[in-house]
Parts: C-alpha cells; sequence; structure tokens
C-alpha cells in the first residue's frame, strides 16, 4: 500500500521540465492566435472581394452617375421637403408612462345617503321645511361640492393621471419645432396612448398630456379631435 502511495505522489519538476511546459504551452498559444489571425483575415478579403465586385457591376452594367447614386440611396428627411402653407400630419410616439389608474366607485354608493336625503328633501317641498342651523347648512354645501368633484372625476379621469416621464414629450416638442420654423399652415399631430386594443377608454385619453404639451408649444393652438 505504501509503494502504491509513493508511486502516485508526483515528484516536483525539475528545471528542465518546467522550461519544456512553457515551451509547449507557448507554441499552443501560438497556433491558436495564428489561426484566428488567418480567419480573421480571410473574412476581411472576402468582404474586400464583395465590395469590388459591386462596384464592378456598377461599372459595367449600370449606367449610373455619383449622383444618380446618391439619389436613389439617400434617405428624404422633412429638411427635403417644402411645407410652406401646407397641412403637415406628423405621427407621433407619445405613449408616455403614467400614473397608474384606480377606478373610482359608482357616485350612487359613495354619496348614497345624501341622495337620499336629497330626494325626500324634493319631496317634502309641499310640507313646511324644518330650519337648518348654520353648521348643517355648512356640511351640506361641502357634501355638495366633493359631490360635483366626484362627477368630474369620474367624466374626465384623465386629469387625476401624471405624467412618470416626459422623454417622448420632449422629443415631439423638437420635432414640432422644426416644423414651425418652415412655417406650415398646420400641424396635425396622431398619437395613441396605453392600450392599442380598440377599445375607448376615458382614463387613457390624450388630454392627459395635452396641457403639459401646450405649455411647451405656446405659439401652437392645440384642439383635440378624439380620445
Amino acid at each position: 500500500m505504501l509503494e502504491q502511495l509513493k508511486k502516485l505522489k508526483k515528484k516536483p519538476k525539475t528545471a528542465e521540465e518546467d522550461a519544456a511546459d512553457k515551451k509547449e504551452l507557448l507554441s499552443r498559444m501560438t497556433t491558436s492566435m495564428s489561426t484566428q489571425f488567418v480567419d480573421c483575415e480571410l473574412d476581411r478579403c472576402e468582404s474586400e472581394i464583395e465590395l469590388l465586385k459591386t462596384e464592378w457591376l456598377m461599372e459595367n452594367h449600370l449606367k449610373m452617375d455619383a449622383e444618380a447614386f446618391e439619389k436613389l440611396n439617400r434617405k428624404m428627411s422633412i429638411l427635403d421637403i417644402e411645407i410652406s402653407d401646407l397641412d403637415v400630419v406628423l405621427r407621433t410616439d407619445l405613449d408616455v408612462p403614467l400614473s397608474p389608474f384606480t377606478p373610482l366607485p359608482p357616485l350612487e354608493e359613495e354619496f348614497k345617503e345624501w341622495i337620499l336625503q336629497q330626494e325626500e328633501e324634493a319631496q317634502q317641498s309641499g310640507k313646511k321645511k324644518q330650519k337648518k342651523s348654520k353648521k348643517q347648512l355648512e356640511e351640506e354645501a361641502e357634501i355638495q361640492q366633493r359631490y360635483e368633484q366626484g362627477k368630474i372625476a369620474r367624466e374626465e379621469p384623465w386629469k387625476f393621471r401624471q405624467i412618470q416621464d416626459q422623454k417622448l414629450l420632449k422629443r415631439t416638442e423638437a420635432s414640432v419645432k422644426l416644423l414651425q420654423e418652415k412655417q406650415p399652415k398646420r400641424i396635425v399631430l396622431l398619437s395613441s396612448l396605453a392600450e392599442k386594443c380598440g377599445r375607448v377608454k376615458l382614463e387613457n385619453s390624450v388630454r392627459s398630456i395635452m396641457p403639459q404639451l401646450q405649455s411647451s408649444l405656446p405659439d401652437m393652438p392645440l384642439v383635440y379631435m378624439s380620445h
């Protein structure tokens, strides 16, 4: 048993063996790097050959000068179009992140007792009404005010959503200002907001971002056309 353990135990390498291992490692690294370099050079040469073939085809088969090539390959931008006194339709991305929307309960549920009280008082219109104290009148006026506010909140829910990131708005503002410099007759912005499933949801109306957009573009009156 001891003899087998002695055989398995590695002896420290001599200086000659260590030098031989380093030489072998250097040789493997050199071979790998050479192969990689050759592959890269071959790819580059193939790309250059393809470019030369394309140039030859253009010179010998396509009668195209440098000006014609530039016209065909250059994409047109707003700088290339004359839009003075024209209507411009600009498709924009105004799908900004908004604060979460929490649906409110029906108004009839929230103010159920007050509504019943109003109905009872209306039914007793022919009878002698009990005189109310100043405190009662103030409480009723406060409830009436909260009722009107709740009504507006349900009819115009977009007013209660806040813009959380204005990056897309800034981008649109820059595009509109560039268009304004070319003096078009009218600029129409097209965009969508939140869910795009064909259903109209008032809380997702683009009217929630119109005040911010209008403040950034004071010289451009904004008119809301659709949800």
